[in-house]
C-alpha cells in the first residue's frame, strides 16, 4: 500500500471500518513506514483528545432559527446561482484568452510570412543584393561605403 492511500484511509483504519484485506495491507504498511505510523498515532491521539472534550447541548430553539435562515437563503434570487455562474464564467474567460492569443499568434505569423514574401520579391526585382536598407545612410559610413561599391545611382554594377 502506498503512503498516499494510507493518508486517505487512516481515519477509516482507526475506526475499524476497513475490510479484512485492506486492514491487513494498512497494518503491514504501518509496520514498515515510520512516517505513516507516526501519522496514525498522531491522528489517534487527536481523536482521543477531541472525544474527551465535554459535549455541549444545542439550545432547544436552534432548529427553527437554522431552518428560517436556510429558507431565507434559498429564497434569495441569485445567491447560489450567482456563484455557479461566476465560476463558469471564470473558466470561460481563461479559455477565451488562450484562444485569442493563439489566433493572434498564428494570424501574425501568417501575415508576417505574406508581408516578408512581398518585400523579398519586390526588393529582388529592384535590388537583387537587398541593399535598399542602406540607401539612406551617410556616404562616409561603413554601410554607405558598402553600397557605393555595389550601386551607382540605383543601378547594380
Amino acid at each position: 500500500m502506498r503512503c498516499s492511500k494510507v493518508h486517505k484511509h487512516i481515519k477509516a483504519y482507526l475506526d475499524n471500518e476497513l475490510s479484512g484485506d485492506d486492514r491487513q495491507r494498512m497494518q503491514q504498511h504501518l509496520r514498515t513506514c515510520s512516517r505513516c505510523c507516526r501519522e496514525a498515532k498522531d491522528v489517534s491521539a487527536l481523536w482521543d483528545r477531541l472525544s474527551a472534550l465535554p459535549q455541549e447541548k444545542a439550545p432547544p430553539d436552534i432548529l427553527p432559527i437554522v431552518m428560517e435562515r436556510i429558507s431565507d437563503y434559498e429564497q434569495r434570487p441569485f445567491r447560489g446561482k450567482l456563484a455557479v455562474l461566476l465560476t463558469a464564467m471564470r473558466s470561460s474567460f481563461a479559455t477565451a484568452a488562450v484562444a485569442a492569443m493563439l489566433i493572434g499568434f498564428f494570424s501574425g505569423f501568417g501575415l508576417a510570412k505574406i508581408q516578408s514574401h512581398k518585400f523579398v520579391t519586390a526588393s529582388m526585382d529592384d535590388d537583387p543584393l537587398g541593399l535598399e536598407v542602406f540607401f539612406d545612410t551617410p556616404p562616409s559610413s561603413i554601410s554607405g561605403a558598402y553600397t557605393s561599391l555595389f550601386h551607382e545611382e540605383g543601378e547594380v554594377l
